[in-house]
């Protein structure tokens, strides 16, 4: 039975409030689908393993590189941080040295369905501190750029100090995830106010909640998932759905396990997402910074858990575009849903970094009021956390998700933009093997997603100091296992869930009626974020 939460979770770091608690599952079962990985020194393995993945120090830009993913404008990343806020929290410290293999799961703070409980928290009767009287999501308005806050004596350094008054504090997180919330605020509101004379007061609320929901579950279907799985690997699947149903599903079957999320998912797969995160990015036409900087100060990155700096106010034309794959990154010019177009763009659409086995340099030293450590203590760096979480997990390996998919081939197992084998990063040889062999399941899926940027004759093409040199016009995807976690997962949800768009066949959608896609950028637009 789940245990109430302690002060200290519900105070604490990097998260706070959530709406439901409820167990992980897995998709494949630990000693009956496979044997878990065993390390002889998995500190040391994670330690190495991680620094290979560091991009190394660049200077902060936002001009094209061939880092860029040209499938996934950059506002993606973030847009994508929000599902994993919508879908996850867990409340249990995965990063002590503990004996893999645990007899229990973390908690998870978060409902199993995509139904926004970051925003909403649980409603305006029990959460009644983030709404107005008409189920208004309340605004800031002093700082209409910025999320509502407490009113607390601002002090520089203090993450307590001017907290967001929101679901899931953790939305507060940076600069851009923070204004992805404010965005879903206003939509929401947007749609009060649609609605607002044409419903029964009593139900005002409901029926712009579930308009909302539903337009960003078709959203995560109809355009999300298109720019991040390979194309193969969705349109089978979606094909297999539509004319098969339940047979469809290999992993997240139909039964008691779709009443959790499956912690293969929220501890590897879905974390495909931090190899996407760019150096820097341009908010702005006058505002340019590094994601985080090793410090807390706002001023000089994009940390969060304070005010949001005016100089901060985000420019969503450089990270959302109205254009559908494939040729996005052709085609920077955008249109607003009511057809008139967006001025000239003072910069340019920026990309998400690919999805590969390397992560940019600011992920290695994380900022204290994100990590809770110093930025140069040990296991400061995002790829170090990652690895240590799935290894304490005794998640599956790649290899054992290959198998149980049928899947006959995996990808060329090379780290970082050096291109290295596990046998070749000086660790025990033990350990290197076993690697090769039962490959964390969060790095076989970088690794899947990057394969595409080999040669015709497996090779990669690298320069004159060994560093791989990627194609600036490829993009990257996540593959027939990284890709099938995340359609089985997202589908699963919805399938399951009798509030979802997918139960409801008449559905047409206020923010772009008739549409068949539903994008971010409909979304932002709508709610005259653009």
């Amino acid at each position: 039975m789940t245990q109430p939460l302690t002060d200290a979770q519900l105070t604490g770091g990097h998260g706070g409030q959530g709406s439901q608690e409820a167990s992980f599952s897995r998709l494949l079962q630990k000693d009956v689908d496979y044997v878990p990985l065993v390390l002889s020194d998995p500190d040391k393995a994670f330690s190495v393993i991680s620094a290979a993945m560091d991009q190394g120090i660049d200077d902060p830009s936002d001009t094209p590189d061939d880092q860029e993913n040209p499938y996934v404008p950059a506002g993606y990343t973030y847009f994508g941080q929000l599902v994993d806020h919508d879908l996850t929290f867990d409340t249990r410290s995965t990063l002590d040295n503990i004996t893999p293999g645990l007899s229990s799961f973390p908690d998870n703070e978060r409902t199993p369905r995509l139904d926004l409980d970051c925003l909403y928290g649980e409603g305006p009767k029990s959460s009644a501190f983030l709404y107005d009287e008409d189920g208004r999501l309340l605004t800031n308005p002093d700082k209409p750029f910025d999320l509502p806050r407490a009113a607390t004596p601002f002090t520089p350094g203090d993450p307590s100090s001017h907290r967001a008054i929101i679901g899931d504090p953790r939305n507060d997180e940076n600069s851009i995830v923070c204004q992805v919330q404010l965005a879903f605020i206003k939509f929401h509101n947007k749609m009060i106010d649609h609605f607002k004379g044409h419903v029964a007061p009593g139900a005002l609320f409901a029926t712009a909640q579930r308009e909302v929901r539903f337009t960003y579950q078709k959203i995560i279907v109809t355009d999300f998932l298109k720019r991040i799985v390979q194309k193969k690997v969705y349109d089978d699947f979606v094909h297999s759905y539509q004319t098969l149903g339940t047979p469809a599903f290999k992993l997240y079957k139909p039964g008691p396990a779709r009443n959790a999320l499956p912690l293969e998912f929220s501890g590897a797969a879905y974390r495909f997402g931090h190899s996407q995160i760019r150096n820097a990015y341009r908010l702005n036409a006058g505002f340019q910074r590094r994601i985080f900087d090793g410090d807390d100060n706002s001023a000089e990155s994009l940390v969060g858990f304070g005010d949001l700096p005016f100089t901060h106010k985000i420019d969503w034309t450089l990270f959302a575009t109205n254009a559908l794959l494939p040729g996005v990154k052709a085609d920077n010019a955008s249109t607003k849903a009511d057809g008139t177009k967006i001025a000239d763009n003072p910069g340019r659409l920026q990309f998400a970094y690919k999805i590969d086995t390397s992560l940019v340099d600011p992920l290695a030293h994380l900022p204290p009021r994100i990590g809770g450590v110093p930025s140069d203590a040990p296991f400061a760096s995002l790829a170090a956390r990652n690895l240590k979480r799935g290894y304490n997990f005794s998640l599956p390996s790649g290899q054992d998700f290959a198998k149980a998919l049928g899947v006959n081939k995996g990808p060329p197992l090379l780290i970082g933009d050096s291109l290295l084998p596990f046998t070749k990063m000086g660790l025990p040889g033990a350990d290197a093997e076993a690697l090769t062999l039962h490959t964390p399941l969060w790095v076989y899926i970088l690794a899947e997603a990057q394969a595409c940027l080999a040669k015709p004759n497996g090779t990669f093409a690298t320069g004159a100091d060994g560093k791989f040199i990627k194609d600036a016009n490829q993009g990257t995807q996540l593959g027939p296992v990284g890709g099938r976690i995340l359609l089985e997962v997202f589908f699963g949800l919805l399938d399951s869930d009798a509030g979802s768009y997918f139960q409801d066949k008449s559905w047409n959608p206020v923010a772009k009626p008739g549409a068949a896609t539903l994008t971010m950028f409909d979304l932002l637009s709508f709610a005259a974020a653009i």
